[in-house]
C-alpha cells in the first residue's frame, strides 16, 4: 500500500496488514446551500493492535460499558495529499478489528454548514427602526427608498433602506370599497428588500457579499412581502405605539339594578374616536366600544377624566337630577361582561374609596346635587396635571373605563324618562408604556430557516456561490459568470478512460427537478380559484423544485382624479383603471357578501410572496374642494381610491389633498399582462375573478391621470420563457440547454490519490473531444488505480 496515514483525533492509526480503504464522493452543488454533499468511505476494519486499542480507549474490552459513544476526528492522507477529512464512526467490534467508516466534511465549506438551522428571525444585524406607526409609513412612502448593495449606497439622502411598506389588498370588501375601513400601519406590516435579507444573513455569519448581481435593478427592487403564516403577534415597538388618547361620549344608558331608594345606571360609551393621528392611539388598541386591548404586557400609565349629568325628560326644561357616581378602569377578564361586571350593586358602594373588586384598577367616587353634573378623574398632581397611574396590563386581556350612576327614585316608580349623558365627553388615554422603543425588522420575517430562504433566492436567480474562508467573502455568480469563470479549469481525462465504454442514461425526474424551479401553491382565493399559478409557472418542469414563495396576483380597481376650478367646483374628472396587488382569503362559497365583509380578510396568514418594488407619483393635487363641499370628501389617512395620500389640510376656506408617491408592486412586469377583475353574478349572488385585458393607467400612460416618476423594471418573475420581459428565460438559459440536449454517463476511469483530490466538481472534464461536468466518484480504493465516475455531458 502507498504512504497511507489515517489520523483519529490527531493520533496516527495502525493501518498495517490487509486494511482496505475505499472512498466515494458526491461533488458539491454550488447553487443549493442546503444540499448535503461530500466524501465518505466504505467500511474500514482496523486491527486491534496496541496502537489502535489506545486510540479506541480499549473499547474492545468485553467488560467495558458505554461503548460506541466516542467521536473521532478523522483525516486520511495518501502521499501527503488529504483525500478525506471528517468523522470516523465507530460502528462495531469484530474479534480482530474495530469496524467503522468515515463521513467526510464537505469538499468545500457550504453555506448550509455555516447557517445550520438558524431562522430568519434570529438575525441580529438589521438596523433597528425608530418606528411610530402611521407617520413612519407615510414618511417612508414619500421617499424613493430602495435597497442598494453596500458599495453603491447613496449617503445622506435617505434613499437606502432595508425595509419598505407596500400595501397588499387582503379582502374583497376593501377592493370593492376603496375608501373602506381606514387603514393603519398594522394593515401594511413590515416588508423587506430581499437583497437586504441576503446581506444580513451573510453579515450575521461574519461574511460580506460580492457579485455583479447586487447592482442589478431586479435584485435591488426584489421585495419579500410581509407574511405571518405561523400567526405570531407582530412585535411592534409598543413603547411608542401605545401612547394615545380617546374621547368617549355616551348619550344612552341602560338601567342596571333597583338599588332600593336609587336607580343604579351603567353608562355605555356610544362612540369612541382617537383624537389625533399624532397623539392618538396609533396601536389601535382602543375599540369603538371603549375597550382597551393591549398588545404588549407591561406597565402602562393610564389616566382619565369624565363628566356626566342626569336629566328628567318628563319634566319641563329637563331639570338635572342629583346623583352619585363611580368611575372605574377595570379588567374585563375572568368572565366579566362589558355592561354588568359585578351583579347587584349596593348604594353603599358609591361611598367607598376602594370600590367593588380586584378588577377595578383605578376608581374614584363623586357626589352631585340637583342642578349639577358629576365629574371625576384619575387624580391631579400639584401642577394641575393628571397623575400617573402605573398599572400592569396584560396582552390578551381587555380593559374599560366604566361609569356608574346612582339616581334617587323620589316619587318615580320607573326609570323611564330619565337620561344620563356625558357633558363634554370622557377622555381616557395611555400616557406611557414600558414596551420596546425600537422595532427589529428581523422579527417580521417569515418563520423560515436562513438556508431555505437563500436556497429559494438562489434558485430564482439561478445563482452559484463561493465562500472564501480567508477573506470571509460570499461571492454570488450568475450561471453564465460561473461557467465562464470555470471554463479555463479543464481536467483532461482522455488518457484515463474511454467514453465508448460508458453507460448513457437520460436525466431522472429528480435530476430534472433539481435543475428547475416553480412557485408554490397557496391556500388563498387567487391561487386556488383562478389560473394565476398556471401563468406564474407557465414553463415550469413538472418535477421542478418548489420555491418557498407563492405567486402574487393583481386585480383591477377603478380610480378617479378630480380637479377644481377657482370656485372650487369640479372642473375635470379623469377615470382610469389601476392595478393593485391582492392576497385574498379563500371561501367555500364565493357569494356577494364577500364584497362587504371586512372581516373576511387574509390577515397575512399566507405563504411568503416576492414582488418588484416600484414607485409612482401623482401629477399635482388629486383633488381640492371648498370647505363643506359634499361632492368630494376628505380622504382617510393612507387610503383614498387606492392612492395613498396625506390627510387633507384645511387651507383658507378649502381642503387640499397632498399626494405622495404610492409604492407600486409588479410580478408579471409593468402593466401586469396577467391581471384579473371582479365579476359579480347578481341573480345568483356569486362573485369571481376573471382574466382581464382592459387598458389601465400604466398601459395607457395617460398624462392627465398619472405620471410615472420612476422607470419600471421591465422584468417578469414568472416561470415564463417566451415573455418579452422573461427574466426566467435569461437566467435559466443554461439549465434549459442541459435539460434539452444533455444526459448522464458513467464508467470506469483510471484514478490515483492526486486526481481524486483534484476532481472537486469545479471546472470542466475533457475526454477526447467531449466535455463533461463531474457528478460523483465511487469505489476508489486507496492504493488502487481505478474508480467509477459519473458525469453529465456539457453543452454550454
Amino acid at each position: 500500500m502507498p504512504d497511507v496515514k489515517l489520523y483519529l483525533n490527531e493520533q496516527l492509526a495502525d493501518t498495517s496488514g490487509a486494511v482496505k480503504i475505499a472512498l466515494a464522493k458526491v461533488v458539491a452543488d454550488f447553487r443549493n446551500p442546503t444540499k448535503k454533499t461530500g466524501a465518505y468511505s466504505y467500511t474500514i476494519k482496523l486491527p486491534k493492535s496496541a496502537v489502535n486499542r489506545r486510540i479506541f480507549a480499549h473499547e474492545d474490552d468485553a467488560a467495558m460499558l458505554g461503548k460506541f459513544r466516542q467521536t473521532y476526528a478523522a483525516r486520511l492522507e495518501v502521499g501527503g495529499v488529504t483525500l478525506i477529512a471528517g468523522t470516523f464512526n465507530h460502528n462495531s467490534n469484530e474479534p480482530a478489528a474495530f469496524v467503522g467508516n468515515i463521513t467526510g466534511d464537505h469538499l468545500r465549506r457550504k453555506l448550509g454548514d455555516v447557517l445550520g438551522d438558524k431562522k430568519l428571525r434570529e438575525l441580529t444585524t438589521f438596523e433597528k427602526l425608530d418606528f411610530n406607526g402611521d407617520p413612519s409609513i407615510l414618511a417612508s412612502l414619500t421617499k424613493p427608498a430602495l435597497y442598494w448593495a453596500p458599495g453603491g449606497r447613496p449617503s445622506g439622502d435617505g434613499n437606502w433602506s432595508e425595509v419598505c411598506f407596500p400595501y397588499v389588498y387582503d379582502s374583497f370588501a376593501r377592493l370593492r370599497n376603496l375608501h373602506g375601513v381606514p387603514l393603519n400601519y398594522e394593515r401594511f406590516g413590515v416588508s423587506h428588500f430581499a437583497g437586504s435579507v441576503v446581506e444580513n444573513i451573510a453579515a450575521d455569519s461574519e461574511y460580506t457579499l460580492a457579485g455583479t448581481i447586487l447592482d442589478k435593478p431586479e435584485w435591488r427592487k426584489l421585495t419579500l412581502l410581509y407574511s405571518n403564516e405561523d400567526g405570531q403577534d407582530p412585535p411592534y415597538n409598543y413603547g411608542k405605539l401605545a401612547v394615545g388618547s380617546a374621547d368617549m361620549a355616551f348619550t344612552n344608558t341602560a338601567e342596571d339594578e333597583d338599588g332600593g331608594d336609587y336607580w343604579i345606571v351603567v353608562c355605555n360609551p356610544g362612540s369612541m374616536d382617537t383624537l389625533t393621528t399624532v397623539s392618538g392611539d396609533q396601536a389601535q388598541q382602543f375599540g369603538a366600544d371603549g375597550v382597551l386591548s393591549p398588545k404588549f404586557s407591561g406597565d402602562y400609565d393610564i389616566r382619565f377624566t369624565w363628566q356626566a349629568r342626569v336629566v328628567d325628560t318628563k319634566q319641563t326644561g329637563y331639570p338635572a337630577q342629583a346623583h352619585k357616581a363611580i368611575a372605574v378602569f377595570r379588567d374585563l377578564s375572568d368572565g366579566d361582561t362589558i355592561d354588568r361586571p359585578w351583579g347587584a350593586i349596593a348604594y353603599a358602594d358609591f361611598n367607598a374609596e376602594n370600590v367593588l373588586d380586584s378588577s377595578c384598577l383605578i376608581s374614584n367616587v363623586t357626589s352631585s346635587v340637583a342642578g349639577s353634573g358629576s365629574a371625576g378623574d384619575s387624580g391631579y398632581d400639584s401642577s394641575g396635571n393628571l397623575k400617573a397611574n402605573i398599572i400592569r396590563l396584560e396582552a390578551g386581556h381587555q380593559y374599560r373605563l366604566q361609569i356608574y350612576l346612582a339616581v334617587p327614585k323620589g316619587n318615580r316608580t320607573e326609570f323611564s324618562g330619565m337620561n344620563a349623558s356625558s357633558v363634554y365627553g370622557n377622555v381616557v388615554y395611555v400616557a406611557a408604556c414600558n414596551g420596546p422603543l425600537l422595532l427589529d425588522p428581523a422579527r417580521f420575517l417569515p418563520d423560515m430557516t436562513q438556508a431555505a430562504f437563500l436556497s429559494g433566492i438562489f434558485r430564482l436567480f439561478n445563482l452559484f456561490y463561493d465562500l472564501d474562508e480567508a477573506t470571509k467573502v460570499l461571492t454570488l455568480y450568475t450561471a453564465d459568470e460561473y461557467y465562464a469563470a470555470n471554463a479555463a479549469n479543464v481536467i483532461d481525462l482522455s488518457g484515463h478512460c474511454d467514453p465508448r465504454t460508458f453507460n448513457e442514461s437520460p436525466f431522472t425526474e429528480a435530476e430534472l427537478g433539481q435543475m428547475f424551479s416553480k412557485f408554490a401553491e397557496d391556500g388563498d382565493f387567487m391561487s386556488l380559484r383562478t389560473d394565476l399559478l398556471a401563468y406564474a409557472n407557465k414553463d415550469a418542469e413538472a418535477a421542478a423544485t418548489e420555491l418557498p414563495f407563492a405567486a402574487l396576483g393583481f386585480v383591477e380597481v377603478p380610480v378617479r382624479r378630480y380637479e377644481m376650478d377657482a370656485q372650487y367646483t369640479v372642473s375635470k374628472v379623469a377615470d382610469g383603471i389601476d392595478l393593485v396587488p391582492c392576497i385574498l382569503p379563500d371561501a367555500d362559497v364565493a357569494n356577494s357578501a364577500l364584497l362587504s365583509d371586512y372581516a373576511a380578510e387574509a390577515n397575512f396568514a399566507h405563504k411568503p410572496r416576492l414582488a418588484l418594488y416600484e414607485q409612482s407619483a401623482i401629477n399635482g393635487p388629486l383633488w381640492q374642494s371648498s370647505y363643506g363641499n359634499v361632492n368630494v370628501t376628505p380622504p382617510d389617512p393612507l387610503n383614498h381610491e387606492g392612492l395613498y395620500l396625506k390627510r387633507a389640510v384645511l387651507t383658507g376656506d378649502f381642503f387640499q389633498a397632498h399626494p405622495i408617491p404610492r409604492p407600486r408592486l409588479t410580478f408579471f412586469g409593468p402593466g401586469q399582462p396577467v391581471r384579473y377583475k371582479i365579476v359579480e353574478d347578481v341573480p345568483r349572488r356569486l362573485v369571481s375573478l376573471v382574466r382581464s385585458t382592459d387598458p389601465n393607467i400604466y398601459t395607457l400612460s395617460d398624462p392627465d391621470f398619472l405620471v410615472l416618476s420612476v422607470t419600471s423594471t421591465n422584468v417578469s418573475l414568472a416561470i415564463d420563457v417566451d415573455a418579452a420581459n422573461a427574466f426566467y428565460g435569461e437566467v435559466y438559459r443554461s439549465n434549459r440547454l442541459l435539460a434539452r440536449h444533455s444526459h448522464t454517463v458513467d464508467g470506469v476511469s483510471k484514478m490515483d490519490a492526486s486526481l481524486y483530490a483534484r476532481l472537486d466538481g469545479r471546472g470542466i472534464v475533457r475526454i477526447g473531444s467531449g466535455y463533461y461536468v463531474l457528478s460523483g466518484i465511487s469505489g476508489y480504493e486507496v492504493g488502487g488505480d481505478s474508480a467509477k465516475i459519473e458525469l453529465y455531458v456539457q453543452v454550454i
